[in-house]
């Protein structure tokens, strides 16, 4: 069953059963991906690949995530915003793969640009994720991953 086929049937089911949350979730998402179909001009009357569908969500978890940061500084006025954004990301993650291979192959890549450049100094973090970035642009690396990993890395 293709990523669009299972959204379609979760919102027939979260319709008859009166969840509004889901509902709520799953429109957004499709709502997303009618957006990028429109955006690149892209056939709408077929079904999206499921590749697409998965970068799309992906864009659209990465921006809940920015949204979600940005919300926490704001304290208690927030936070129901906050926990409803985190329920969203939840959701959304269900769609995407399994992260743990590509974090797997990302610690490699940085333990190998530490080795490489012979940096030890945590504040030299930004040397080494450009340099990783910059050899690695047909990769599709995720910076913030790569900029996380260095870090911790660099610290001990």
């Amino acid at each position: 069953m293709t990523i669009i086929a299972e959204l379609n049937e979760k919102l027939k089911l979260a319709l008859k059963q009166k969840d509004e949350k889901t509902k709520g979730y799953v429109r957004c998402v499709k709502c997303k991906i009618e957006e990028y179909l429109v955006a690149n001009r892209l056939n709408r009357d077929e079904m999206p690949s499921d590749e697409l569908v998965i970068n799309v969500i992906a864009v659209y978890k990465k921006s809940l995530e920015k949204a979600i940061a940005m919300l926490e500084k704001g304290g208690d006025k927030s936070a129901d915003l906050v926990s409803e954004y985190k329920e969203e990301v939840a959701f959304c993650e269900k769609y995407l793969p399994d992260t743990s291979e590509e974090k797997a192959a990302v610690v490699s890549i940085v333990e190998q640009a530490i080795e490489e450049l012979g940096i030890s100094d945590v504040k030299l973090a930004g040397r080494v994720v450009g340099h990783i970035m910059k050899n690695h642009k047909d990769s599709n690396l995720n910076g913030a991953l790569v900029k996380s990993l260095v870090i911790n890395k660099l610290q001990g």
